[in-house]
């Protein structure tokens, strides 16, 4: 066909041409943007064993992407998925793998999601489709639940071992009109059962030699779960701790299985072995508002514990370590080292948890050692020696690296390396600091800090923060705001992770409504940052942001 001969000029054909080759180059893009973080794959909470919410390895999500220049990719919303429950745990996301069933059979991202309904979906976020769910048992029904609300089902982060195609999770259910935590292992193909789902139950001897078992109505699994050497680690909280209401006292507990057979393990970590207190309230639960346990490759799991009785007279640095970060060795079976802020009885009196925020460990400083950095309801940040976490100092001062004030965290801390240095993101109360880590002496030098982001009805309790790289280059820091009901809006916000030449502040690349929130417990929302995509999950839905080529006006004939 002779286009010329249509009555189309040389100049606007041309045009026409080129309007064609610059959608073909976009589409182009966006295939090669995910093929080039096609192995990126989020198997645990905050990305690795460390905790460190780093993607290193993202490819398309970069300054001029997010949200995108003129005839450029753009960062938007692609789908919104609805799903059957309130979801407290953040996605998992498999690459190139396959599910049974799918309608458009062959390997993709799998994105996975499980709700407090006790049902796990597995989605393909390039079409905001579901490919296979399973409800695996009944939600239960905790004893502390207001009438109305939402029974309780799975809470904690689970974890993906790829080698084994399983996902590990823990459901609260019923069972003969009990509540009880089952262990799955999930089959990543087909969501069925590898095995025999174990019942969670422990043991362990008190001050007195008398036993205390584990109490599934009282307890909460809350924390997310962490697999380190083939076995399946998870943390306890209490979930009725209020003695006067006729509920018996809830403790924190750390146990483990085997990961191949869900058998349990010897370790059966009792955070509090007191036989009373004042008001019969032991807590020292293993919460961290839904952050994991941090592990390094020697087989330490690190974590953080929350108040005890308030009375503020029942630390005891070798039966009760409340308010402190602790690191047990699964190999010994014991705890070989802690950190006790010398406030530890006010922390107690006044519920000011230490444990409302996780711990992370950074990724290596030159010339410093390894790091441990955590964060609680005082809105004190500590940057630990994770050899040696320096123990209890009664009066203090505390023998720790350094001590920041970073505002009230129900939340957990970021890092990242860029440029040879590495970083660590805050988000405490309503304020996103960035800090830098130097060697010698070795503290925390503060660099910038955002904007001030929105607070909930419930105040300013912090935010969940993730950050995405390619290596270090563009570093975006990732943050959802917090929900606390229906009438206060969530929005997922992306900063630039360093500042501009001459700035003191990180400027916002992107903000985008994502819901409310309708249950009492707090939202605490980790997004998730891979291949070109990110996941937000929240009160019945789960929300995935993209590129897309940006709508482009037709050419002008």
């Amino acid at each position: 066909m002779n286009l010329v001969a249509t009555g189309l000029s040389s100049a606007r054909l041309h045009r026409v041409v080129g309007a064609v080759v610059r959608a073909f180059v976009l589409a182009a893009a966006l295939l090669a943007a995910g093929t080039a973080a096609a192995q990126v794959a989020v198997t645990s909470y905050h990305y690795d064993h460390g905790l460190t919410g780093w993607n290193d390895h993202e490819a398309s999500l970069d300054y001029s992407t997010v949200p995108g220049l003129p005839g450029r990719l753009q960062f938007q919303p692609l789908f919104t998925v609805p799903l059957d429950g309130l979801v407290f745990a953040q996605p998992l996301m498999v690459p190139n793998a396959i599910v049974r069933g799918d309608p458009n059979p062959g390997t993709h991202d799998v994105v996975y999601v499980a709700t407090y309904n006790n049902t796990i979906y597995a989605i393909d976020p390039t079409r905001g489709s579901i490919l296979a769910q399973r409800t695996l048992d009944p939600a239960g029904n905790e004893p502390c639940v207001r009438p109305g609300q939402a029974s309780a089902g799975i809470n904690g982060t689970p974890v993906i071992d790829r080698a084994h195609h399983a996902l590990y999770v823990i459901d609260l259910t019923v069972v003969a009109n009990r509540a009880a935590y089952f262990l799955h292992a999930i089959d990543l193909n087909t969501l069925a059962d590898i095995t025999a789902p174990t019942e969670v139950s422990a043991s362990q001897r008190l001050l007195n030699k008398t036993f205390y078992n584990f109490n599934a109505p009282y307890e909460r699994q809350r924390a997310a779960l962490a697999e380190v050497n083939g076995n399946i680690y998870a943390g306890f909280a209490g979930s009725c701790e209020f003695k006067h209401l006729g509920f018996p006292g809830s403790r924190g507990w750390v146990l483990g299985w085997q990961a191949s057979t869900l058998q349990p393990l010897p370790l059966a970590e009792l955070t509090d072995q007191r036989v009373s207190s004042p008001n019969h309230i032991f807590l020292t639960s293993v919460w961290m508002s839904g952050s994991g346990l941090a592990s390094d490759e020697a087989g330490h799991l690190f974590f953080v514990t929350g108040n005890s009785d308030p009375s503020g007279t029942t630390y005891n640095s070798r039966w009760n370590l409340s308010e402190s970060a602790i690191k047990l060795s699964v190999v010994q079976n014991r705890v070989v080292d802690f950190f006790t802020p010398f406030s530890v009885s006010h922390l107690d009196a006044i519920d000011l948890d230490f444990g409302s925020g996780g711990v992370i460990l950074p990724p290596p400083v030159a010339g410093a050692p390894p790091l441990a950095v955590a964060a609680g309801k005082s809105g004190l940040m500590y940057l630990l020696n994770a050899d040696s976490l320096g123990g209890f100092t009664p009066g203090g001062p505390d023998k720790v690296l350094d001590t920041q004030q970073i505002g009230p965290c129900w939340c957990v801390e970021s890092s990242f390396q860029s440029g040879g240095v590495t970083y660590v993101v805050s988000s405490g109360g309503t304020s996103l600091q960035l800090w830098s880590i130097n060697p010698s002496p070795t503290n925390l030098v503060h660099v910038a800090s955002s904007a001030a982001l929105p607070a909930s009805s419930k105040g300013p309790q912090g935010y969940f923060t993730t950050v995405s790289s390619n290596a270090g280059a563009d570093p975006i820091i990732w943050t959802v705001s917090r929900g606390a009901d229906r009438q206060t809006p969530m929005a997922l916000y992306a900063f630039q992770g360093l500042p501009p030449p001459g700035s003191s502040t990180l400027p916002m690349l992107y903000s985008a409504p994502v819901g409310t929130w309708s249950y009492r417990l707090n939202a605490n929302i980790t997004p998730v940052v891979a291949n070109g995509m990110v996941y937000v999950a929240g009160d019945h839905q789960l929300m995935i942001f993209g590129l897309r080529p940006q709508a482009a006006p037709p050419p002008r004939l």
